[in-house]
């Protein structure tokens, strides 16, 4: 390393009062489930390899999906299921390009001095006991600060069950693993709790049908979250599907994001495109866009 940029990063971590954590893992990873206000861990598709891989056979498939925060940072996804039988895999990552002022990201609409990035990939699978599924995920994460990096092992485990009137309960403990080091500070993965549960209502008037889920994370950092969505979605022929979504959520972390999240979707046939957005501190918004392919 040079010393300037030791210099830079020394300075930094003098300016930080408390130790920083792995960032990509604290932001959202799908784009339905941003406009849920990212309650998912009863949900469904390919991006429960990032949320819950109980559910990976949930709708298997492809999923893309990019993220523009403001003019200062970018966030992407990629996830894949497939059920073979009994089992179900998946595969996943996440990447976050963003600028650092110090060991926590801070608001992630504002960039830093120090170029930074932070990667997670994934692999799970999931079966199913007596009714209850149970799936595991291990992941490789990454976090880059100027020149200098570390990266290790974590892990998820997660448990769902389907229960009477269209609904499904999913618990997930994630994140599991040892904390990141840079410069002799501890970049600590945040392990985090979550039960969440999603429902459907039986199809209103022929053409409508509405779904909700809610959730509630307890951060082992002791921080609690609470967050919930409902979309209703207009299906005015065979194989054509328009949803709008509205979701909330409890900010317990300090990028700058606001409790609001709003999306939308478009689907024929087994192909989806899925938009979400929610406004960032200074009056500056975050847009997702997402391609599912079933």
């Amino acid at each position: 390393m040079i010393p300037m940029q030791r210099f830079l990063v020394g300075l930094a971590m003098l300016a930080a009062s408390t130790a920083g954590a792995q960032t990509v893992l604290q932001l959202p990873a799908s784009t339905r489930a941003l406009g849920l206000g990212n309650a998912f861990a009863a949900g469904r598709g390919s991006e429960m390899i990032f949320y819950n891989p109980a559910l990976l056979n949930q709708q298997p498939g492809l999923h893309v999906s990019g993220q523009r925060i403001g003019d200062a940072s970018s966030l992407g996804a990629i996830s894949s299921s497939f059920s073979a039988g009994p089992i179900a895999a998946g595969v996943g990552a996440q990447f976050l390009d963003y600028g650092a002022s110090g060991f926590r990201a801070g608001n992630l609409a504002t960039r830093g001095s120090i170029a930074a990035s932070s990667l997670a990939a994934s692999l799970g699978v999931s079966s199913q006991f007596k009714g209850v599924r149970v799936g595991v995920a291990a992941k490789f994460v990454e976090e880059r600060l100027g020149l200098l990096r570390d990266g290790g092992a974590a892990f998820d485990i997660g448990l769902a069950r389907d229960f009477p009137f269209r609904s499904t309960v999913g618990l997930a403990v994630q994140h599991l693993g040892n904390s990141l080091h840079i410069v002799d500070q501890r970049l600590a993965l945040p392990a985090q709790t979550t039960l969440g549960a999603a429902t459907s209502a039986p199809p209103l008037f022929t053409f409508f049908d509405v779904a909700a889920t809610a959730a509630v994370t307890y951060r082992h950092d002791g921080h609690w979250v609470p967050a919930g969505g409902v979309e209703v979605t207009y299906v005015p022929l065979d194989g054509w599907a328009f949803t709008g979504r509205v979701g909330a959520r409890r900010v317990a972390d300090d990028f700058g994001a606001k409790p609001l999240t709003l999306g939308a979707g478009i689907g024929f046939d087994r192909i989806g495109l899925d938009y979400a957005w929610h406004g960032m501190d200074g009056d500056v918004s975050a847009h997702r866009i997402g391609l599912r392919l079933r």
